[in-house]
């Protein structure tokens, strides 16, 4: 096989087995969320097969030669395959780092008590779409809830937490955002509200990175938004002119990721109405289920309790803003 065959079946291999490999270890939440994730999974997977099959198609081509015909290619210039040599070294490191990325947006699944949240009943209806699950209360509700999840995280890991947001009136949608980063697409709460025009009155809210970007729709979409809901996250914006906003910020006073201090130090930004709800003893992961994340810190507090506060505090919010300028 020549070099450039060679090079070609080695980088066809990588993006085979590397695509191929990072779907099949998390391939729960890979194909329960966002279809961009998976979709370029199975991109790279082609592209690495026919990679693979061009290495032994062309190794074989001699073979069409009559019996006793050589042939000698000219060697090309040097410039020529400095630059072929530079081209692939350029390409085998994007493969490397494209593959390091997708193996590092790998989602933190949803735990079993998210995912049973998910089970329809007379109070609650369940829609899984593509880029959103709907959370759809009994009767006609005129409030709304957008989520935003945190980075990486399963869209399905807050139904347990924002069920009873439902179950007390108001739609709740949980957005699957593109590769699990709601920063691919920070506009995304936009097509619900969009998809939804018999709710009059609207909240935005997110975990984490999820919160920060929900806090840019809400400053962005002043004559939409009417809510602002933050676990566990801030708003990095100055939103503190927005008398007609109610927020409320859930935190975690053990939350090593989104710390206290972090917390203190954007208060400013918000309105000086808002309501700040301490989970003490709370941490970063208890915004979700869906397991420990690395940089956490230690919680000292029981889960479920944590979950049953986080949840009074969203039911609370919401009972509370609801129908602010549900007649426009």
């Amino acid at each position: 096989m020549t070099f450039a065959g060679g090079f070609r079946l080695a980088i066809g291999l990588l993006l085979t087995v590397g695509t191929l490999g990072v779907l099949f270890t998390a391939l729960d939440p890979i194909w329960n969320g966002h279809p961009a994730y998976p979709a370029t999974l199975l991109v790279g997977t082609a592209v690495g097969l026919v990679l693979i099959a061009s290495a032994f198609w062309s190794q074989g081509r001699p073979d069409d030669l009559p019996t006793g015909q050589e042939v000698t290619p000219a060697r090309p210039p040097r410039w020529r395959r400095v630059l072929r040599i530079t081209g692939r070294v350029v390409g085998a490191v994007l493969v490397v780092v494209v593959l390091a990325i997708l193996v590092w947006l790998r989602p933190f699944p949803a735990g079993a008590g998210a995912r049973s949240a998910l089970t329809a009943d007379a109070s609650v209806t369940v829609v899984d779409r593509p880029t959103s699950i709907e959370l759809v209360p009994a009767g006609t509700p005129d409030t709304a809830l957008v989520f935003v999840p945190g980075a990486r995280v399963d869209a399905r890991a807050y139904a347990q937490i924002l069920r009873p947001v439902a179950e007390a009136g108001h739609l709740v949608v949980i957005l699957k955002a593109p590769f699990g980063m709601a920063i691919a697409q920070p506009g995304q709460a936009g097509g619900v509200i969009e998809d939804h025009p018999e709710i009059g009155t609207w909240a935005v809210g997110g975990h984490s990175l999820g919160g920060v970007v929900a806090s840019w729709y809400a400053q962005d979409h002043p004559d939409q938004i009417d809510g602002l809901l933050l676990f566990g996250s801030y708003s990095d914006r100055d939103l503190s002119a927005r008398t007609d906003l109610a927020v409320e910020s859930v935190w975690g006073s053990n939350d090593g990721l989104t710390t206290p201090d972090d917390i203190d130090r954007t208060r400013g930004n918000l309105p000086a109405t808002t309501e700040f709800t301490e989970i003490v003893g709370g941490v970063h992961a208890y915004f979700g289920d869906y397991g420990e994340q690395p940089g956490d810190g230690s919680p000292q507090i029981d889960r479920d309790q944590a979950t049953a506060e986080i949840s009074a505090a969203a039911v609370d919010f919401m009972n509370g803003f609801g129908g602010a300028r549900s007649g426009r």
